[in-house]
């Protein structure tokens, strides 16, 4: 079985939400009901699994859906947080260091893979300047540059 529809099958409403929790190999799923799951993604015997569900209410009735998600890593003090906000307005943090201490994970090392590093500096090329339409234009920086 596709680890895609491992992930279709465990949510039974629409997913709204696909996020990386950077640095570790993780992945948070979440749907329209407020339904998160956690997922471990990297290659294990086992596969790829789910190693959390949790959901988003706010009384043993009511679930919210989530609008936003982020996470807080630090590897010195393995403190490990998700962030989340819900329809309501609802801002909630959630201590969730356990997870990488019980599946001893390290943190992805992305610094290195030049695609994977979207804090990489980018050199400036020739063909990317802006040199202009016509000699003067008024719009390109050339053009401002023969005043």
């Amino acid at each position: 079985m596709r680890f895609e529809d491992d992930i279709n099958r465990k949510h039974k409403d629409e997913v709204t939400i696909v996020k990386f929790l950077n640095p570790l190999p993780l992945l948070l799923t979440a749907d329209s009901k407020g339904v998160m799951f956690i997922w471990l993604v990297r290659d294990l015997p086992e596969g790829r699994k789910c190693i959390i569900r949790m959901e988003n209410t706010q009384s043993m009735t009511t679930s919210n859906p989530l609008t936003a998600v982020d996470s807080f890593y630090d590897e010195h003090s393995g403190t490990f947080l998700l962030l989340i906000g819900d329809e309501t307005g609802w801002i909630k943090i959630q201590d969730i260091s356990i997870i990488p201490k019980t599946y001893d994970l390290k943190p992805l090392d992305f610094s290195k893979e030049a695609k994977r590093n979207p804090w990489r500096p980018l050199a400036l090329e020739e063909h990317t300047l802006d040199r202009g339409h016509e000699e003067v234009d008024d719009i390109s920086d050339d053009a401002k540059d023969k005043d």
